[in-house]
């Protein structure tokens, strides 16, 4: 497996770790908070596609092939220094051959 990818799954917290984390913070209404909504909520689904390149042994090079992209690209998604998108998500999950499933439940 790519070495980037093993040194970002390593580096990148869970969203159990996150959680965890966040309870330890004075009391904040986190759940009506737009900017930790959308932060949470990236990270989660990056966590998703790492585990899934890490199950199919794919590297951001490889990633970045399939997409017709540059490895840049895919690094700044990967690492979240890019605006997030429904459609870099839909382009990553294409490349990936895995459905995106999104829902939105009561709290």
């Amino acid at each position: 497996m790519d070495k980037e990818i093993k040194e970002l799954l390593k580096n990148t917290r869970t969203s159990e770790e996150l959680a965890s984390d966040c309870e330890e913070l004075e009391p904040f209404d986190f759940e009506n908070d737009v900017e930790y909504v959308t932060w949470f909520t990236e990270g989660m689904l990056i966590e998703d596609i790492l585990k899934i390149m890490k199950e199919q042994n794919i590297t951001k090079d490889e990633l970045a092939l399939r997409m017709g992209r540059s490895k840049h690209y895919v690094s700044r998604i990967l690492n979240e220094t890019t605006t997030f998108t429904f459609e870099k998500v839909a382009e990553v999950a294409i490349a990936l051959g895995v459905k995106i499933e999104i829902r939105i439940d009561e709290k």
